[in-house]
Order: C-alpha cells, then sequence, then structure tokens
C-alpha cells in the first residue's frame, strides 16, 4: 500500500470516529463536530426526518488530542510517530490543494472550499447520519389528509309566535315564584335546626352577636353566637342575668374591701345573685382556688354580681374567659363598662 492510499483512508478514519465522538481532530486542520438534531417534519413537503447527527467544522481546534492517530495505528499496527507523519502530509496536501483555489472532498464528511475574504468554507455531507440510534431509519413523505367540507342547508320553519310568548311568560313567572320559595324554605330550616334560638330571644331580647349597652351607665355586655352573655352565670344557686339589664349600682359599704378593680373595662362575670349568701359563698370559693375574685357591683335589678377575674386589655379577659369557661364554669360572661 503506498502513500497515496495511506492518505486517502484518513477521511474513512474520521467518519468511523463520528460515530462515537462528538468531536474528531484532524491535527493541523481543524476539528469535526458532531450535533446531535432531534426528529423534524417539513411542513411543505410533508417528509418525516428521524433524528440525526450533524458535522460542523471548527478550523481553530487543530491541537492534536491523539484520537485519530492512535486510531490509525491500532487499526493498521503502525508505529505512532509513523502514523502522524503521514496524516501531517495529508494535511499539507490539503492546504495545498486549497491554496490553489481547488475543492478538497473528505470522503463523506463533506467539502471544503476557500471562499471571499480568503475564509475556508465547510459544506457538509448530508447523505450520512452519525446517529447510530437512528440507524435503517430513513425519511418518510405521508401526504396531507384531504378533508371534504360538507355544507348542510337548513330549511327555516315559521312557528305561530304567539302561543309561544306566552309560554315563555308563564315560565318566568313560574321560575320567579320557584327563587322566592327557595329563601323562605331555607330560613325555616335554619330556625328549626336551631332549638335554643327562640328561647334565647324571648329570655333576653337580645340576637345572637348583639353588643348592648345599658342606659344610664355607658357599660356594655358582649353576647355569645346564641344570643345569650358571653356565658350565662355560673352555679345553681344563682339567678342568671340578662344582658340588657346588667347595670352596675353601689354595693353596700360591707362589702367595698371585696369589690373587683372599679377601673377596669372587661370583667369575667361568674354568676348574679339576689341572695347574698351565695354570692358570698361563691366569692370565698372562687378565692381559695385562687382567682383574684369580688365583687363587680350590681344590675338594675338589684342583683349582686360576682367576677372572676378583671382587666382593661381585652384580650387578657378573653383569654381568662375561656379558661374558665374549660375548668371552672361553663357559664361565665364578659362585662364590658
Amino acid at each position: 500500500m503506498n502513500s497515496t492510499e495511506k492518505e486517502s483512508d484518513i477521511p474513512r478514519y474520521i467518519s468511523r470516529l463520528l460515530y462515537r465522538n462528538d468531536c474528531v481532530i484532524l491535527p493541523g486542520f481543524g476539528g469535526f463536530i458532531a450535533e446531535r438534531i432531534p426528529a423534524r417534519i417539513h411542513r411543505i413537503t410533508h417528509t418525516f426526518h428521524p433524528p440525526f447527527r450533524s458535522v460542523m467544522f471548527n478550523s481553530r481546534i487543530i491541537a492534536d488530542d491523539g484520537l485519530l492517530t492512535h486510531a490509525i495505528s491500532a487499526e493498521e499496527n503502525k508505529d505512532y510517530s509513523v502514523v502522524r507523519e503521514e496524516v501531517s502530509r495529508f494535511v499539507s496536501l490539503c492546504k495545498r490543494r486549497l491554496e490553489e483555489g481547488r475543492m478538497v472532498k473528505m470522503g463523506h464528511i463533506g467539502t471544503f472550499r476557500i471562499g471571499q475574504e480568503n475564509k475556508l468554507l465547510f459544506e457538509p455531507d448530508h447523505t450520512v447520519n452519525y446517529l447510530e440510534d437512528s440507524y435503517g431509519l430513513a425519511p418518510v413523505t405521508v401526504p396531507p389528509v384531504s378533508r371534504i367540507s360538507r355544507t348542510v342547508r337548513k330549511e327555516m320553519v315559521f312557528k305561530d309566535r304567539h302561543p309561544a310568548a306566552k309560554e315563555i311568560r308563564k315560565s318566568v313567572k313560574y321560575h320567579r315564584i320557584f327563587w322566592a320559595i327557595i329563601p323562605l324554605v331555607l330560613l325555616g330550616l335554619w330556625w328549626f335546626l336551631q332549638p335554643g334560638l327562640f328561647r334565647t330571644v324571648t329570655e333576653t331580647g337580645v340576637f345572637p352577636g348583639e353588643v348592648l349597652m345599658a342606659p344610664g351607665s355607658g357599660e356594655t355586655v358582649e353576647t355569645a353566637a346564641n344570643g345569650k352573655p358571653e356565658t350565662d352565670p355560673g352555679p345553681a344557686t344563682g339567678q342568671n342575668v340578662p344582658p340588657s339589664t346588667s347595670v352596675p349600682e353601689e354595693v353596700p359599704n360591707d362589702r367595698a374591701d371585696l369589690m373587683i378593680d372599679e377601673t377596669a373595662r372587661y370583667v369575667v362575670i361568674g354568676g348574679a345573685f339576689r341572695d347574698t349568701e351565695n354570692a358570698e359563698k361563691l366569692l370565698l370559693t372562687l378565692r381559695q382556688k385562687g382567682y383574684p375574685a369580688g365583687y363587680a357591683g350590681t344590675t338594675r335589678t338589684g342583683l349582686l354580681m360576682v367576677a372572676y377575674y378583671a382587666s382593661n386589655i381585652r384580650s387578657e379577659a378573653l383569654k381568662a374567659l375561656s379558661e374558665v369557661r374549660n375548668t371552672e364554669n361553663l357559664s361565665a360572661w364578659l362585662l364590658v363598662r
């Protein structure tokens, strides 16, 4: 095998290496880069192209990485230095042909030529797909599906409109009646499912969530969601006090030292009593349990109120009310002065 035949085999080795390498360098000439391109369809010819690897050329990558030289040396069982000299002679031959204005074709890789401004131009050969996964897949052309549009002619049918208008008016009337009845039915169901609501309103005269102002005192009583005070006052011996009648009045002097903080705006009430002995029993019990209990005055009807706790901070009072309800007295309620 002479030198010319060996030199002509170099493009074949480059092609073989491009199947499994992203870049193959021809030392002193440039690098061939394989780029993967996904499958595509041509919108005009309706041709489906499988994925393939396109070859590009970069003339700045000229350093010998040994890939091409080692592959030729192993294949032909030649010394590495001898193969490197053969590759160098092939590069010199290609450059000389390009300087003479001739084209250089490297197998199925592509064609080189010198363009304007003395630039090296490379045109890849698209007949070879260097992607092994696409082996055996050829482009397929599928003719477009022709759709036949059908025009359906509709015949106009004229009807007497007067009866239809009457039916529409009747339908609208029935719809209005139907939508007017629904809220009444829902309200009746809600009222039926609230067994304690009617009794609460009749006993206290207060609807749920209402805040009352005691006449002449500037004090209010906050009511809960059931319409009662925050809870009904305490033990069985006490008497519940409707929030609309809770107006603190003056307390006899013998109980002045047992009064809760009179400057506090929020007071947690445990019960209201007509019998002072029952009020004293509750007050003594609460103090024995460690509560800062005291009398909170009397209502307009003369009932003596016993308080668990008093504060000027609403959040603290509500927290104390919650603790009392959870541990002591479910009927405790909040007085707002």
